[in-house]
Parts: structure tokens; sequence; C-alpha cells
């Protein structure tokens, strides 16, 4: 039996830090939306550090309801442990989330059938 497998593992919940009013981060939420995935957005001030909005500045307290930047150039994402913040590995990362969630699809059935014995669909 022949198993399509990917490298990919989702870790933890995909949390996206990104820039008020930013290209870049809201290309990176428009895809994340794109590929159907469960994902929480953070949206930051150019410089949080100097908001009175900023609720902190260490990665350790962050909380549901109060979460704190991570220690990274924005726009990222933490997913889990592993905060992914260049360029490169978010295209990389995106990249490889977007091949999981394409297999995953093509495995999971979302049709519809018609019961022989009933003739009630689905």
């Amino acid at each position: 039996m022949n198993c399509i497998t990917s490298p990919y593992v989702i870790k933890g919940m995909i949390e996206l830090h990104k820039l008020h009013n930013d290209r870049r981060s809201d290309e990176i939420e428009e895809r994340l939306r794109e590929m159907v995935v469960a994902f929480r957005v953070h949206t930051w001030p150019a410089n949080p550090a100097r908001s009175a909005n900023s609720q902190g500045s260490k990665i350790g307290d962050q909380t549901e309801n109060n979460p704190t930047p991570p220690n990274a150039p924005l726009p990222c994402i933490r997913e889990g442990d592993a905060v992914i913040s260049s360029e490169e590995e978010l295209v990389k990362y995106l990249d490889e989330l977007e091949y999981f969630m394409n297999i995953q699809k093509s495995i999971s059935s979302d049709a519809c059938f018609i019961d022989p014995r009933t003739g009630k669909i689905c």
C-alpha cells in the first residue's frame, strides 16, 4: 500500500503576528485564509514598545487574551515553540503548510452519499 506523506506536522496553534497597515503582513494573512487553516492574528502597531496598547515585550508573558509580540521582526508566525520570521523562512513555511493542507484535503472526504436502503441523501 502506498501512503502519501508530508514532512510537515502542525506543532500548535498557528499565530500570525503582523504589523498594522503592512502589505506583506496582509499577504501572509490572506494566504493562510486561502488555505482554510485555523490561525489567530495579532496585529501590532509599527513600534509596539512605544504603544499604549502594547501588552508586554517578553515572549513568556503570552496568554490567549494577552499576547505579547515575539522577540522577532514582524511579520512572523509562531507555531508552538517555533517562530518563523525571515522572508525566506516564511515563504518555505507557507509552501510546506500549503502542501500539507492540500494532501489533507485530497484524502478527506466531504462527499455526500445516498443511502441505498432509504434513498436519503447524506
